[in-house]
């Protein structure tokens, strides 16, 4: 296992990390955490090279967070529509608590099993 992963970072390198931030992004489920930690401790990266990987990584991650953005507002109104009366309004309630508490409520449900759901 370990011998896979080594093998896997020496193929991918950097690239890899960069790709994973994207996914990671774009809200999949995907461990990306996991093959960027992994990489950190497996590459020897000089401090300029952190700072670059850092900074091209942010605007990946930034670009792939867009995906779910897309994909909820061209199709959220039309799922919205196929839900059952009852979960509608729990829809209606979640959505409320979201506008009222704006950016805290994102923080909040982020690290939860919801995490990936709220850009949806």
């Amino acid at each position: 296992m370990t011998e896979t992963i080594i093998n896997l970072v020496e193929e991918w390198g950097i690239w890899g990390v960069l790709l994973s931030l994207f996914i990671e992004g774009s809200a999949f489920p995907f461990i990306g955490t996991f093959f960027i930690v992994t990489v950190g401790f497996i590459l020897d990266l000089s401090w300029f090279e952190i700072v670059v990987i850092s900074l091209l990584g942010s605007f990946l991650y930034a670009v792939g967070s867009y995906l779910p953005y897309f994909i909820g507002y061209k199709l959220g109104d039309s799922l919205e529509n196929r839900l059952s009366p009852a979960k509608r309004e729990g829809l209606k309630k979640a959505k409320a608590h979201f506008s009222k508490y704006g950016i805290w409520s994102v923080m909040i449900s982020s690290p939860l099993h919801l995490g990936n759901v709220v850009p949806f």
